[in-house]
């Protein structure tokens, strides 16, 4: 990526993905914002958008651990950070795994030592729903 000192933002060649390392921003496709701060945090939708915005996301994550700029939240939400929906829908995407995840554990004949495993990944993504709704909603 190369930075652009008037601008004071990085872009890539055909400038489908544009990172502001100063205002935390980053686009892609001047359209679909997957870095924001929300609320005093800085979150990066992790989304598995496309296989471009996977590249955008890819560099953005780069730039910022080479510039020492620490994460606080990633989510995952199908809505550009910019919707008023997207930290609802981050949460909805989260309920919507546990709900897959029960109905296999409550499959007949599934097996104990895989339950374990769906049981111990519920409770992470009710962990993650907790924080989500105290640092992005509350």
């Amino acid at each position: 990526m190369k930075f652009f000192k008037t601008l004071n933002l990085y872009k890539n060649s055909v400038s489908s993905n544009i990172i502001d390392l100063n205002n935390l921003k980053a686009t892609s496709y001047d359209w679909w914002q997957y870095l924001a701060v929300i609320k005093g945090k800085i979150v990066f939708n992790d989304y598995n958008y496309s296989s471009a915005t996977n590249k955008h996301q890819a560099e953005c994550r780069s730039l910022l651990s080479k510039n020492g700029i620490q994460v606080d939240l990633f989510i995952k939400t199908e809505h550009s950070l910019t919707d008023e929906r997207a930290v609802q829908n981050a949460i909805d995407l989260l309920n919507r795994e546990i709900r897959v995840l029960k109905a296999e554990i409550n499959k007949p004949r599934s097996q104990k030592k895989k339950n374990l495993e769906r049981i111990f990944t519920i409770e992470k993504l009710e962990t993650e729903i907790t924080i989500l709704t105290n640092e992005l909603v509350a």
